[in-house]
């Protein structure tokens, strides 16, 4: 369903390998049921083999400085990017 009455938060946390990382991608999928199978061969073994790309969302924000959730707070990162991708 749309609209902001039918709005959900969420929250994701993950082990951070840098505290000043530049910039966070965040891959999203799922929204959409949209997809591509397309077959390549195996450099490997020489078969043909099938993938699937589904269509998911980029986000990409950027992180200046250093990471201090503390200075941070609940406050959103800047987003520079968005856009719909197939991966």
């Amino acid at each position: 369903l749309q609209g902001e009455e039918h709005t959900r938060s969420g929250l994701v946390v993950w082990p951070l390998e840098t505290r000043e990382p530049g910039t966070m991608t965040v891959y999203a999928a799922g929204f959409s049921g949209e997809s591509d199978t397309i077959e390549i061969t195996n450099r490997k073994t020489g078969e043909l083999e099938k993938l699937v790309f589904r269509k998911t969302r980029m986000l990409r924000h950027l992180v200046p400085g250093e990471i201090q959730p503390d200075v941070q707070g609940d406050r959103p990162l800047a987003l520079v990017e968005d856009r719909w991708i197939m991966r």
